[in-house]
């Protein structure tokens, strides 16, 4: 996996890790012990959207609901280098970072958070079993497809109120040519970076594509 990644320790919900010469902690999960609803989070994955409004989340299955966001590899990073743009001076200065798994100083990278950096899989692969099984996945796309109350409701999940349809950090608005731009560098300038670096969060996608439920 790229980058290379170093757990500490994993406490509660929180979990500790080193990449790229830098420590942080990245909160994984959204819990409602009243509703029985996890959120198996991962950043830049509709993650704010969810916090947001898990409050109005309601579960009536009276069984245990836990969901995941996964995102089209190639957009995600694309809104990753676009949260990170005032920070890390350029897309190419980010793909040589990450190909050589070069340290970001401690004042970047308390802008960025490593977390950003790293693939989906990371997050889903090191989550706790009890969270991970049965963990519903969903593309960001089709939660966002019709509303995110249907998305919601696709998953068992029934809102208490009509949530805005708001992407947090979309790509939506970005400038056309300038996305196509860095889609071109990844499918061609560096696609042997990319093969390698999007791999398993393809597979991953391809299984939220499915509306694959994990086994632990």
């Amino acid at each position: 996996m790229i980058p290379n990644i170093r757990i500490n320790a994993a406490v509660d919900d929180r979990i500790f890790f080193t990449s790229l010469g830098s420590a942080t902690k990245h909160f994984y999960y959204q819990d409602s012990s009243i509703n029985k609803i996890r959120f198996l989070n991962i950043p830049k994955n509709a993650s704010q959207f969810v916090r947001n409004s898990f409050l109005f989340f309601k579960n009536n299955t009276g069984e245990p609901i836990s969901f995941s966001i996964i995102r089209e590899p190639r957009e995600r990073f694309i809104s990753m280098y676009k949260y990170a743009i005032n920070v890390i001076e350029s897309f190419d200065i980010l793909v040589d970072i990450l190909k050589n798994n070069k340290n970001i100083d401690a004042h970047r990278i308390a802008k960025v958070g490593v977390e950003h950096l790293l693939p989906q899989t990371f997050f889903v692969d090191n989550a706790p079993k009890e969270w991970k099984s049965g963990c519903q996945l969903i593309t960001m796309d089709d939660f966002f497809a019709n509303g995110p109350n249907v998305g919601l409701q696709s998953l068992g999940i029934e809102p208490s109120m009509e949530l805005p349809n708001i992407k947090v950090n979309s790509t939506d608005d970005y400038p056309e040519n300038e996305y196509y731009e860095l889609v071109d560098k990844i499918d061609n300038q560096y696609k042997e970076f990319f093969d390698d670096y999007f791999a398993q969060d393809v597979e991953l996608y391809e299984k939220a594509v499915k509306h694959t439920i994990l086994s632990s």
